[in-house]
């Protein structure tokens, strides 16, 4: 498919509804079906070259490398003009809110909030209870490293988040209150200095 739209773009026909990047595209698809005319020629000389293969070889592991090149970035753009197509950033910050929600699952599981039943048995409760506790997490615990962090570009988001970052900077200053208010209490009525652990109790706060 990809060497049959490369030959139709290098002959001068359009993806349609595509023009602007059928025309981008088109010097990329003449040199892929160039380079691939070589390769043949070349496959067919080193099948009759007989003793003399090595510098056969020499020239068709050459001209494949080109046409590895060639293929590889038509084929991305090939792609890209049809379906959206990840870049390298957005891919790892995808991976970074995999990181995310498998670490909010574990400090769950030893601070008791979860069960490793829920998790065994796919417990529904799931589905709601971690996204809404790995968002607490990533704007307390990694306000500097996550994909949730507000001090960062929102392009530096999450586009699993970024639509909702206002909404995500009216939790992060809802959970500051609840700190706020529970360190207050703490110093009142028991007289007990705050400390940073006590910042997982927000959990139960906000589950």
């Amino acid at each position: 498919q990809l060497w049959f739209g490369a030959e139709c773009l290098s002959a001068g026909s359009s993806i349609m509804n595509r023009e602007a990047e059928s025309g981008a595209m088109r010097p990329l698809a003449r040199a892929l079906t160039k380079s691939l005319e070589r390769v043949r020629g070349l496959l067919r000389d080193a099948s009759l070259c007989g003793d003399q293969t090595p510098p056969c070889l020499r020239n068709l592991i050459s001209s494949l490398c080109t046409f590895d090149h060639l293929l590889a970035e038509f084929e991305l753009r090939y792609v890209s003009a049809m379906v959206p197509v990840k870049t390298a950033h957005e891919y790892e910050l995808q991976q970074l809110v995999v990181v995310l929600f498998s670490e909010t699952l574990q400090r769950a599981l030893v601070k008791g909030l979860l069960t490793q039943e829920m998790v065994d048995d796919y417990d529904p409760a799931l589905m709601f209870t971690i996204p809404r506790l790995a968002i607490v997490s990533g704007l307390l615990f990694y306000p500097y490293m996550s994909p949730l962090s507000l001090d960062q570009n929102a392009t530096d988001m999450s586009d699993m988040f970024r639509p909702f970052r206002v909404s995500i900077y009216f939790v992060f200053m809802s959970c500051v209150f609840c700190i706020l208010v529970y360190r207050r209490c703490l110093i009142q009525y028991h007289n007990i200095r705050y400390t940073e652990n006590e910042k997982f109790l927000l959990y139960d706060i906000i589950v």
